[in-house]
């Protein structure tokens, strides 16, 4: 007597591990393309990051020419060789303005509607 054995169904093999192998070289391809997208990224990272620094040295350099050619030594050299002009302030056009309280502030009319500048570069809070 022959015992058959129960029927089963047999695993077929062979279409796992072509999924297994597809989504391993799928895996590998988005890996190498994601190190080229870092690679691209990181020059254009140095890029920029050389530029900032070059915008920073230039600001730097134009900051420094704007202190030594507003600075009191230089205007008076430019007041002396006649590039800048100076005309004395009229008493006629000083105002007195009594603040809230406190004692009077000097200031000169503008011929800008009228509008008042202090005459020295104190700030005044008038209320």
């Amino acid at each position: 007597m022959y015992h058959q054995r129960p029927p089963t169904r047999g695993l077929r093999i062979g279409p796992l591990v072509s999924l297994v192998c597809l989504l391993l070289g799928l895996s590998g391809l988005l890996v190498a393309h994601l190190k080229v997208q870092v690679h691209a990224l990181s020059s254009q990272r140095v890029a920029a990051e050389r530029e900032l620094r070059d915008l920073k040295a230039r600001a730097d350099a134009s900051e420094a020419a704007i202190v030594n050619l507003t600075s009191r030594a230089a205007l008076q050299r430019r007041l002396d060789d006649g590039f800048l002009k100076l005309a004395p302030v009229r008493t006629d056009r000083i105002v007195k303005i009594r603040a809230s309280g406190g004692s009077p502030v000097e200031a000169i009319v503008s011929n800008v509607r009228g509008s008042f500048r202090p005459i020295a570069n104190t700030q005044t809070r008038i209320r």
